[in-house]
């Protein structure tokens, strides 16, 4: 489901888990829908697709 134009190496919203952890590798902790990269956060929906994130710098975010 991700969208077509995202570039490669980077997620947005409606990227899969699976698309994440591709991009960002694996989280430093998870808390349910939530995945931590230091200080920076991606929260997915119950389908586990992005729904949102807070970047402390160190997220690979594309431009949808």
């Amino acid at each position: 489901m991700t969208p077509a134009s995202t570039p490669s190496g980077t997620f947005t919203l409606g990227s899969s888990e699976q698309d994440v952890s591709d991009t960002q590798g694996n989280p430093s902790s998870i808390y349910y829908n939530t995945w931590y990269y230091g200080s920076s956060t991606v929260s997915f929906n119950y389908s586990g697709f992005v729904d949102g994130w807070s970047n402390a710098g160190n997220l690979n975010i594309g431009a949808p």
